[in-house]
């Protein structure tokens, strides 16, 4: 009898194991870790429904605003713009409804940048009214430009749809009204893999009326380091070479009149340099990279002519060829110099602007930022990162 007790005590056990086992599951979420309910407190709100507070709002303070606890972009003016937050994000996860008018074209940003355009530099995640279309690169649920959803699960217009949003590099995977809709490897994608990997999350105005509620973010682990080459204080830790004008105004290296070098007190070999820049339309100037002199500069990456690219963008409109940057309407461009063995890579505003494949001068070298001329560039949030392969 007693026997035949324990037995049964422990078939009772193994029942109870078997049931936590599988509650455990299911309530494991994609980021690989266990949540009880939708209010877990790992989540922190981004819109506190009351106003705007954590939200840059400075340039579109007439398109965004809150009403009945809601954050609404009303679509006016026209021209595209983002709603930035204050905080830049790295890996996490990011649930938000949102509801939108008949015709609606919007999106949500990931790893924003403040200037340039944020679909070719970040990641956009497509909102559009198209329910019942087929899916495409730039459909409902798309990765604007780079993937196609699985699936084309957007609600039709004036009802409320979620999105659930991992960014977990080199994972993304996004939900659309609790359907997986993509499950991507960044790093397998040349063009993806060299997307920003950190910066704010961002909505979209493209000239239509949206309203947004519920917003949240889970924070992952980071996974990358930059190294910062400008204190955005003084020239500390930087050479100035030449008859160039080197200075620090609010937070930007400038530099005015003449020709010159600012050289890096570090030597780089292989890396990713990143930097958003400003330049009249007129001025000349770019980065050096493995210099090790003026008269042993290594390669120089310059900086794109303006007035060029509103040319181009005048004439090709939409259709760009591959070698033409368009222009777009903003202050600053950002600027990446991927740079590995012989191969380098210079992208402006997320376009590969030129690639060099032949490099002969494998080796160490300084960052020597260069400037020619009488007008004037522009320079801040300047910063590096090592690259281990291609």
């Amino acid at each position: 009898m007693e026997s035949r007790t324990r037995l049964t005590n422990m078939i009772i056990i193994v029942i109870v194991l078997s049931i936590c086992g599988v509650y455990l599951l299911c309530t494991e979420d994609e980021s690989g870790s266990s949540s009880a309910n939708k209010n877990e407190p790992e989540f922190v709100p981004i819109f506190n429904g009351k106003n705007l507070d954590g939200w840059r709002v400075e340039q579109v303070s007439a398109v965004y605003y809150v009403e009945n606890g809601l954050l609404i972009c009303k679509g006016n003016p026209r021209p595209p713009n983002v709603i930035l937050t204050d905080k830049s994000y790295e890996n996490f996860i990011l649930e938000l409804d949102f509801r939108m008018a008949p015709g609606c074209n919007s999106g949500v940003f990931i790893h924003a940048p403040e200037e340039g355009r944020q679909s070719k530099t970040g990641f956009e995640i497509q909102i559009l009214d198209d329910f019942g279309r087929e899916p495409t690169k730039y459909s409902s649920g798309a990765m604007y430009d780079l993937a196609q959803p699985d699936t084309n699960a957007i609600r039709p217009a004036g009802q409320w749809n979620q999105y659930r949003i991992l960014m977990d590099w080199p994972i993304v995977r996004v939900w659309l009204n609790t359907i997986q809709i993509h499950d991507v490897d960044l790093s397998a994608d040349h063009i993806m893999r060299y997307r920003l990997r950190v910066g704010p999350i961002g909505l979209q105005n493209h000239g239509h009326f949206i309203e947004f509620k519920n917003l949240r973010v889970k924070e992952l682990p980071g996974k990358i380091a930059y190294e910062s080459l400008f204190n955005g204080k003084d020239l500390s830790n930087w050479t100035s070479l030449g008859d160039a004008n080197w200075h620090v105004e609010n937070g930007f290296i400038v530099a005015t009149q003449g020709d010159g070098y600012l050289v890096s007190q570090k030597k780089y070999e292989n890396f990713e340099l990143q930097t958003l820049a400003m330049r009249n339309h007129f001025a000349c100037g770019g980065i050096y990279y493995r210099w090790l002199s003026q008269d042993d500069p290594g390669y120089l990456a310059e900086f794109y002519d303006y007035m060029d690219a509103v040319h181009y963008t005048a004439k090709y409109v939409d259709h760009f060829p591959e070698y033409v940057l368009p222009a777009h309407n903003c202050d600053g461009f950002l600027v990446q110099l991927l740079n590995f063995e012989r191969q380098s890579e210079w992208r402006i505003n997320g376009s590969i602007s030129a690639i060099n494949m032949t490099h002969q001068k494998i080796r160490p070298g300084y960052i020597a930022l260069y400037h020619t001329g009488m007008d004037t560039i522009r320079i801040k949030d300047l910063r590096i990162r090592n690259l281990e392969a291609w």
